[in-house]
């Protein structure tokens, strides 16, 4: 005897994947093209969606090892010149912004997360976290705003 799912059970489980996996499921959203979010250098690989995360006014930006708390530092003075105010944490679950160090193929490769919850930057160290928000920076308005939405996807060099 043999089982089948629905379709609309099937359905609601790739989505709820989807969003488990930090990405944006791609029956959810228009994908964006790359080249207009105006990035340089164009990292290797580039999945934005129509969609945007809303930086908040006051933002919290989780950091633990040295390297992540040193491009945190970098963030704040960033992101108080356009008019945001920032403050770090050790409360991973609290951030809008989480840096975190992990084995990457390349001391500067980066993952940069962006969906509903916030933003994270996963890197080796220091020159890929630098890099990553070097990115995060660039998808932000260059002047200070009463909104800065970033457009949900996911950015790996």
């Amino acid at each position: 005897m043999s089982f089948r799912f629905p379709f609309n059970i099937w359905l609601t489980g790739l989505l709820v994947v989807g969003l488990l996996d930090g990405r944006p499921a791609a029956a959810q959203l228009a994908e964006v093209p790359a080249q207009r979010l105006g990035l340089v250098p164009l990292p290797r690989e580039v999945k934005a969606y129509a969609a945007t995360y809303a930086l908040p006014q006051k933002i919290s930006i989780y950091a633990a090892s040295p390297a992540e708390r040193n491009v945190a530092g970098l963030l704040k003075e960033m992101l108080g010149a356009l008019g945001k105010t920032v403050t770090l944490t050790t409360n991973r679950q609290a951030a809008q912004i989480k840096l975190l160090t992990a084995t990457m193929p390349s001391p500067e490769g980066y993952q940069l997360i962006v969906n509903k919850t916030g933003v994270q930057i996963t890197a080796a160290g220091g020159p890929g976290l630098f890099y990553g928000s070097q990115t995060l920076l660039q998808l932000l308005p260059p002047r200070p705003a009463a909104t800065a939405a970033v457009p949900v996807g996911f950015i790996s060099r």
